[in-house]
């Protein structure tokens, strides 16, 4: 799959963004907060967010994501 992403010049960044409806609101919380470390480079950008409740932490992850250009491993 790697050559003909690299072929076509494929950048799902482009086309897709982490938003509630589409992958935030479907995947656990754990998953919401490990997506935002990853994006943010380092484990304080969600120091504290597992003690919130899984709504909290989707309007946070919701708003961290926003134009950072993360995308979940499947669409990289």
């Amino acid at each position: 799959m790697a050559p003909l992403v690299a072929a076509l010049s494929l950048d799902m960044r482009q086309w897709w963004e982490a938003n509630q409806p589409n992958y935030l609101a479907l995947v656990p919380k754990a998953k919401m907060i490990e997506a935002v470390v990853e994006a943010h480079g380092g484990p304080l950008a969600a120091d504290g967010w597992d003690k919130l409740k899984k709504d909290e932490v989707l309007d946070r992850c919701t708003d961290s994501l926003k134009g950072m250009g993360w995308l979940p491993a499947i669409l990289r």
